[in-house]
């Protein structure tokens, strides 16, 4: 669990206040009822959706000096038993079915390509209009990214997404699944 810390402030009365920067201070860890910490592995989906998100080096087990991971005793406590290995398979083989003939998981598929194949680039170009083109390409990347997970500034309930629409598509199998096993 983290939290940001301003470093400091200017207050001079003559100017506005400038920051100095800010800190990202872990200040406690998250533990699962089976003992293991989250840090620096989170907590793993049991089904994948193409993400570029999942591409990018932003997470704190990219960090030189992050909190190692680990574990204490498991906690009792019930097991509900609303998820095993063969529904699993089932949520995502269906899913996977789905998303191979999305044309807008196709699309980002191609991004997410691309991504991996300038992430992968030792060298950059020394002329600056293709430069400027290879980093313009990398930020709209970065960008159609971010708009998978946040609704417009303003906008209230469900935004009608691609992404959004195959998580219901798997909800709804989930629920199928678990009535047809007369759970």
């Amino acid at each position: 669990m983290q939290r940001i810390v301003d470093i400091a402030t200017d207050k001079s009365e003559k100017e506005p206040s400038q920051p100095y920067g800010a800190l990202k201070l872990t200040a406690m860890q998250f533990y699962r009822p089976d003992g293991q910490s989250t840090q620096l592995v989170g907590v793993a989906s049991d089904i994948q959706l193409p993400s570029l998100s999942a591409k990018l080096d932003i997470s704190e087990s990219d960090l030189d000096y992050a909190l190692l991971s680990d574990n204490f005793s498991a906690t009792q406590h019930r097991n509900y038993r609303m998820v095993d290995d063969l529904i699993t398979s089932r949520l995502q083989q269906s899913s996977d079915e789905r998303v191979a003939n999305e044309k807008d998981f196709s699309r980002l598929r191609l991004e997410i390509d691309a991504y991996m194949k300038q992430k992968g680039d030792e060298s950059i170009s020394l002329n600056e209009t293709k430069y400027r083109a290879r980093r313009s390409e990398l930020t709209k990347e970065k960008i159609r990214e971010s708009y998978l997970g946040a609704n417009k500034e303003g906008s209230w309930g469900f935004q009608d997404h691609f992404y959004h629409r195959e998580v219901l598509r798997i909800a709804r199998d989930y629920v199928d699944l678990l009535r047809s096993a007369g759970r």
